[in-house]
């Protein structure tokens, strides 16, 4: 049996169907039991503005760094209240730290590496994953699963995985890849509009609640093992 952790990537890896089922990622919400005050996290990295938007991932060739630095470029010449925030290290991070100039760089921060991200993603009111689809299709995003457990409303490159667990304009939005304009466009919109951003934020947890939790992953595991060796002891008794 070929196990896959979404329908996209058993379909690009031509799965036969007969034998492959996808069974998600779970998340462990023991993970978001003591995480820090969103005043505190703030404090720590110096953020004032009233609206934060955050991306979380390594900054390799796979994730689209530049989209979510040209649309918060575009973002900030709008708006004054709203500070952009990635936490992520890799071999991308210092040119990307160098697309950041101008008079909007103290409102567009670059964490490194954290350990913490669980806080970082709780302190945040959107949340973001650009994927650079030229060289990357995701499978169930790590990282979207911990914005839509802490209820948090999420814009993501569509395509791959991402577009079983996002719904679009039910849990946030889904866009093109690569278009920097089209995010800047959807982070205007949750912006002005902290009403739809609670709505997504309460309709992403219920969707991990009840798709994406680790006692449906382990669950759904146990019952294909449990079937798997039924068929076996049938089989070796013919």
């Amino acid at each position: 049996m070929i196990i896959g952790n979404s329908r996209a990537g058993l379909k690009a890896y031509h799965a036969p169907s007969g034998k492959s089922t996808c069974i998600y990622n779970g998340f462990d919400f023991k993970r978001v039991k003591n995480i820090a005050e969103p005043e505190m996290v703030k404090k720590k990295f110096n953020i004032k503005s009233a609206v934060v938007v955050l991306m979380v991932g390594a900054f390799g060739d796979r994730k689209d760094y530049d989209s979510f630095v040209d649309a918060a470029k575009i973002v900030c010449g709008k708006k004054k209240d709203v500070e952009f925030v990635a936490a992520g290290d890799g071999k991308n991070f210092e040119r990307i730290s160098e697309k950041i100039n101008g008079n909007t760089n103290d409102r567009i921060k670059l964490l490194g590496k954290q350990s913490d991200v669980e806080s970082i993603v709780n302190m945040s009111d959107i949340c973001v994953l650009t994927t650079n689809a030229k060289v990357h299709g995701e499978g169930i995003s790590n990282s979207i699963l911990e914005y839509m457990a802490l209820g948090k409303p999420v814009i993501a490159s569509s395509g791959g995985g991402t577009n079983e667990i996002v719904e679009n304009l039910t849990t946030g939005f889904l866009i093109n890849p690569l278009s920097p304009g089209e995010l800047a466009e959807k982070i205007e919109i949750l912006v002005d509009d902290p009403e739809l951003r609670t709505r997504f934020g309460h309709a992403g947890l219920e969707k991990i609640r009840t798709k994406f939790s680790i006692d449906l992953m382990v669950s759904e595991y146990i019952s294909l093992y449990e079937s798997i060796l039924k068929n076996k002891l049938a089989y070796s008794k013919n």
